[in-house]
């Protein structure tokens, strides 16, 4: 366990305490899974070609997953400006290319991050895996890659062949011929409860082999694209946030529909004159007074009970001037419509008186 100047806990590898509890919970089920094919799946083989054949891939499978993890928590991902306890900018490293650690208070390649779990800068830091106990950095990356492809091929492998052990074990007539007569190694052992060990082993290594299918194709995304997981997360992040802002400044702006129903339209204000100039003439009415209209100007009325007695209006030069505007315009456009001769009337001969 090493500590910095200030005396604060530093990671150095995954084979450090504290240990994560995804780290232990990790230990156990990759135990149970081996000793469970090993001691109840295989054994249930009938063929022993195929039982040799099977073990022995399994086997290389199975070394190949703990040396890659091994190496992979064992690993130092520090960044090496840290590593060499250099304060001073490295020779080989462009000055562009460093940044400052409040942290770590010193400069670091401006692709490191500080974990605060490991509480150390990290080269080309990708993530920190709590399964393994240790962030993931260049150092680490590939054998990283290799371990997530290994394991995916080793929980397949374990998966499929529980099955059909499990299958075999589902189907009674070959289960009692075989498991009870023929090998001694089951004897005494019940049907059922063989039955839920092996689904237990074969559900435990489907669902790790799903969980790694998934994690491998994710980094074959990455790799594609050129970005590492803290990119990825952080390219997330950013753009819901670009979606929270931009769904804000939707709802703050007004749609173009519902100003133009904010706008008037020209017959809404031919109606609302209209409608002042009948609030005008009610008003009249209730002071007594009547403004002369098509309907009362000439006496279609018949009977004194039905004519109204209408007293002289009182006009606002402004409505006068207006009616008397609107009346010589009629009388004109009258007039204009009249044939010629009506207009200039019919010419006769002036009397011409003859000298004598």
């Amino acid at each position: 366990m090493a500590k910095t100047d200030d005396g604060e806990f530093q990671r150095v590898n995954g084979f450090e305490r504290p240990f994560d509890t995804l780290q232990l919970l990790s230990w156990i089920m990759f135990s149970f899974m081996v000793f469970s094919f090993f001691l109840v799946v295989m054994p249930l083989e009938e063929d022993k070609s195929r039982l040799i054949a099977i073990t022995i891939v399994y086997a290389l499978l199975l070394l190949a997953v703990v040396l890659l993890a091994a190496r992979t928590s064992a690993l130092n991902p520090v960044d090496r400006t840290i590593d060499e306890k250099l304060q001073a900018t490295p020779r080989d490293v462009p000055t562009g290319d460093l940044l400052y650690c409040s942290y770590c208070k010193c400069k670091v390649h401006k692709r490191s991050k500080h974990c605060r779990l490991c509480n150390k800068c990290i080269r080309n830091f990708d993530h920190h895996c709590k399964w393994l106990n240790n962030c993931v950095g260049s150092v680490n990356y590939p054998p990283f890659f290799m371990l997530i492809c290994i394991t995916f091929l080793f929980t397949l492998l374990h998966s499929v062949w529980s099955f059909v052990i499990w299958k075999r074990l589902w189907d009674e007539r070959s289960s009692k011929a075989y498991f009870y007569e023929s090998l001694q190694y089951f004897r005494g052992s019940s049907h059922t409860g063989l039955l839920v060990l092996v689904f237990i082993s074969f559900v435990a290594a489907a669902i790790a082999c799903i969980l790694l299918l998934q994690l491998v194709l994710f980094h074959i995304y990455l790799q594609y694209t050129g970005m590492s997981t803290y990119d990825y997360i952080l390219s997330r992040r950013d753009k819901k946030t670009r979606q929270k802002n931009l769904r804000e400044a939707k709802n703050k702006i007004v749609p173009v529909s519902e100003k133009s129903n904010q706008i008037p339209k020209i017959q809404e204000v031919e109606e609302t004159s209209w409608d002042l100039a009948e609030m005008q003439a009610a008003e009249n009415q209730a002071k007594g007074y009547e403004l002369p209209t098509e309907r009362n100007r000439g006496s279609g009325l018949e009977g004194e009970g039905n004519r109204r007695q209408s007293l002289p209006a009182k006009l606002s030069p402004t409505v006068a001037s207006e009616e008397e505007t609107a009346r010589d315009e009629e009388e004109s456009q009258a007039a204009s419509n009249l044939p010629k001769e009506k207009k200039l009337g019919k010419l006769r001969p002036l009397p011409v008186k003859l000298a004598n």
